[in-house]
């Protein structure tokens, strides 16, 4: 599906549940709003799922799938979900059942080797910058931001070996500034979260998120269909625009 009709859909269900069955097995893949809160009544609907997905499986080990990257199990759901939300929780859920989680996400190279071939290194860099930035206003207990962020572009850089002079905090606010035609200030999530939503062409940064989003969307399909194509029954959760506009693909290929 394409982000233009994925704008002509409206607003969705938020979880949003796409359930697949066939031959024995199950699919239940759950878009979800990302949400550090464990008040959230959301992870009660992600809970529901989940042990809805645990009495159609019975004995049979699953593939449970979650979005950016494998978690550290932590000590109990309110911890998981502050600490990565739903992600978190579900790694939790999965490991309270003795169940390993994977993530099926392009790694950074192949990700970043195709966002090369339409965008700048600065320009990636302020997307991953703004999209990091969004994400820690979501947090409950929030760490200083510019360790929160630097940390994890410095990370990333360790694997590209891009130019460095891009990640100085005077380098990201000046790029951020010319990118997105706005000051940028740390607590403006609706700013920040616009600039990242993929659904909008406006800026460099939303073009570059766009395209991001693409290139994950056709990997986490191509991994969910491995997966279902070797018999495994299925629980994922991600960001609720992904799994609506993967359905259609996912329906064509599965069923």
């Amino acid at each position: 599906m394409s982000y233009e009709e994925y704008l002509k859909l409206g607003r969705q269900p938020n979880p949003y549940l796409v359930w697949i069955a066939s031959k024995g097995k199950q699919l239940y893949f759950l878009g979800s709003s990302h949400s550090f809160n464990p008040a959230d009544s959301i992870h009660q609907v992600t809970k529901h799922y989940w042990h809805d997905f645990l009495g159609s499986v019975g004995n049979k080990k699953p593939v449970v799938l979650i979005e950016g990257g494998k978690r550290s199990i932590s000590n109990s759901e309110d911890e998981a979900i502050r600490k990565f939300g739903e992600a978190g929780l579900v790694a939790f859920l999965a490991a309270q059942n003795g169940w390993e989680h994977e993530s099926p996400e392009p790694n950074l190279l192949t990700e970043t080797s195709e966002l090369r071939k339409e965008f700048s290194e600065e320009e990636i860099w302020t997307y991953y910058f703004t999209r990091m930035a969004a994400q820690w206003n979501r947090l409950l207990n929030k760490p200083d931001i510019w360790s929160y962020v630097r940390n994890s572009l410095l990370k990333d850089n360790e694997e590209l070996k891009w130019n460095a002079d891009n990640l100085g905090q005077e380098s990201l606010v000046n790029n951020f500034a010319k990118l997105s035609g706005q000051k940028f200030v740390e607590f403006d999530y609706e700013l920040l979260n616009g600039l990242c939503d993929p659904t909008k062409t406006k800026t460099k940064i939303n073009q570059v998120s766009r395209r991001s989003g693409q290139i994950r969307d056709e990997y986490i399909v191509q991994k969910i269909t491995e997966h279902w194509k070797n018999g495994e029954s299925i629980f994922a959760v991600y960001g609720r625009s992904h799994v609506v506009m993967q359905e259609p693909a996912l329906r064509r290929l599965l069923t």
